[in-house]
């Protein structure tokens, strides 16, 4: 199911780190709520994503909007109209790109807010994730269809590989290597530049989200 209900950003310290948590603050250990950071007008938070000069977009799925939110705390509402939005991305021009879930599309919303069908990844894909390469091609994890679509700068898209059951959470390496998080299975699967998809490990039960490090871990 997707989040709902709560309608802010909550700033928690990690160590000696500060990371910004939309909904409610996860049971993660040593994590501590230092304060709260915005209040959107949007509800059920679903993915945030930052913009080169700090602003924070956060996807509010429920009314399918996206809020800004700016380094000081300023939130406001920057696009409508955009489905049943679940994760954001962004780009260095300041565009911000979603996912309309049952809408089966991915939305591009220019630093203006205006927003545009990029473009539409077909019935009952239910595209989910999504990650931006350095040379402006997204990949979309499609939760219906169980696979990753590729998305050019242009709005072309391929099928590049089915990484397992049900892709959530995605993430991208400075090789360019996609990872996905396979939520009902328990995996987390590594997708190379040229296509072919392995599974890179079992992550325990329902994992939603990944990220890597410039380690490449």
């Amino acid at each position: 199911g997707h989040p709902v209900g709560r309608r802010g950003l909550r700033r928690v310290a990690l160590g000696a780190a500060a990371v910004l948590v939309g909904g409610a603050v996860p049971a993660m250990a040593q994590a501590t709520l230092v304060d709260p950071f915005a209040t959107v007008s949007g509800r059920g938070a679903s993915g945030i994503a930052l913009d080169s000069a700090g602003n924070t977009y956060v996807a509010n799925f429920q009314t399918g909007d996206i809020s800004k939110v700016t380094p000081a705390g300023a939130a406001s509402t920057f696009a409508t109209g955009v489905g049943d939005v679940t994760f954001l991305v962004t780009d260095a021009a300041g565009n911000v790109y979603s996912t309309d879930y049952n809408g089966n599309r991915v939305l591009k919303t220019t630093a203006l807010g205006v927003t545009s069908v990029l473009a539409n990844t077909g019935a009952g894909t239910l595209p989910y994730g999504l990650v931006l390469d350095a040379a402006g091609n997204l990949y979309v994890s499609n939760d219906g269809t169980h696979d990753v679509t590729k998305i050019t700068a242009a709005g072309a898209t391929s099928l590049i590989a089915t990484p397992g059951v049900g892709p959530s959470g995605m993430a991208i390496d400075p090789s360019g290597n996609v990872f996905a998080a396979n939520t009902p299975s328990g995996t987390v699967t590594k997708i190379t530049p040229a296509g072919p998809a392995s599974t890179l490990g079992t992550a325990g039960t329902q994992p939603g989200a990944v990220v890597t490090d410039w380690a490449g871990n």
